[in-house]
């Protein structure tokens, strides 16, 4: 959502020079990036909880990952895997797009309260996807500082449209 569209903002204050402004409003859930701050809205409730300072040049934790192609051959071979969609429900339901098939559906947004729903498959390795790799890669980092053992699938979605492979819709 672009800043202008926010129906509220603050400025909280600097860090430096850098303003600290944390934006709400408009519809659904997400995660936005504001001169330098990340911030999870939730607009049920009004409530903003900032999650981290945003810093690009700050080396992020790696996480494992997996292409598509192999990620194919895992499928068809049969292997006990879990396929987790860290889009948005409109995505995931987006006729257009599809989502992987068996794959459990939680947002990225919701990750942070709804991971205990991922208990049982604490011991399985569980391929995380999104639209092109990136909420994805944050969704692994989450799970593994929780002890889930996950990789990404590079490209996300987008990759696995382009390469031709099936699809529910």
């Amino acid at each position: 959502m672009p800043f202008s569209m926010a129906t509220h903002s603050i400025t909280m204050g600097t860090v430096g020079a850098i303003p600290i402004h944390i934006i709400w409003g408009g519809e659904g859930t997400g995660t936005y990036f504001r001169c330098g701050w990340a911030v999870r809205l939730y607009y049920e409730t009004k409530a903003i909880e900032v999650l981290e300072m945003f810093n690009p040049f700050m080396q992020r934790p790696p996480v494992d990952e997996i292409m598509p192609e192999e990620l194919k051959k895992l499928i068809d071979s049969g292997t006990n895997i879990l396929l987790l969609d860290v889009r948005t429900q409109m995505e995931y339901s987006d006729p257009q797009v599809g989502h992987l098939k068996n794959a459990m559906l939680i947002p990225l947004q919701t990750l942070w309260h709804h991971h205990e729903s991922l208990e049982p498959y604490k011991d399985q390795e569980i391929i995380v996807y999104c639209r092109s790799g990136q909420r994805s890669a944050e969704a692994c980092r989450i799970l593994n500082e929780k002890g889930y053992q996950t990789k990404n699938m590079v490209g996300g979605i987008i990759r696995w449209h382009q390469l031709q492979y099936d699809v529910e819709r």
